[in-house]
């Protein structure tokens, strides 16, 4: 287990290994799962934006919100939130790039999905503020689309 939530980095990206870091996020110990959350926290930006990491970064958002250990994870998501939308007064935030990344588009759409209270009211704000340049890529109008039903 330990070696697994080590390579998390490697093994995310990896067409293969992204299932085995996915099934230790969905079924391993709390602790494992805050560990894999906080390697993917470091370096979101680069995992939103692959298609096999992408699925872990979502897999991380879900367990965090309504898996066996969403409670003992509420920190870590709303701590993933955090990075995802930036520091106040961050120019460039990871959502800002996500928005218009096919794969990154499709985390944000599972983030409506999963977000909670202030979080959620944060991100469909920062959503909406960005509409009118959203409509003009693929990705942008499936996330509009999400917004419509938020």
């Amino acid at each position: 287990m330990v070696k697994i939530c080590e390579g998390t980095a490697k093994f995310a990206k990896d067409p293969f290994g992204n299932y085995v870091v996915q099934h230790m996020l969905q079924h391993g110990r709390k602790e494992d799962k805050k560990r894999i959350i906080a390697i993917i926290q470091a370096r979101i930006l680069e995992f939103t934006q692959h298609k096999c990491s992408s699925n872990v970064v979502d897999k991380c958002f879900e367990v965090a919100t309504i898996g066996e250990h969403a409670l003992a994870l509420e920190e870590e998501r709303a701590s993933l939130t955090r990075i995802v939308l930036g520091e106040e007064g961050d120019e460039n935030p990871p959502i800002k790039s996500m928005m218009f990344d096919r794969f990154g588009s499709h985390i944000l759409q599972h983030m409506l999905e999963h977000s909670r209270g202030p979080e959620r009211e944060e991100l469909i704000s920062r959503l909406k503020q960005e509409e009118p340049r959203l409509k003009s890529s693929a990705a942008g109008r499936r996330l509009v689309n999400s917004l419509s039903g938020a």
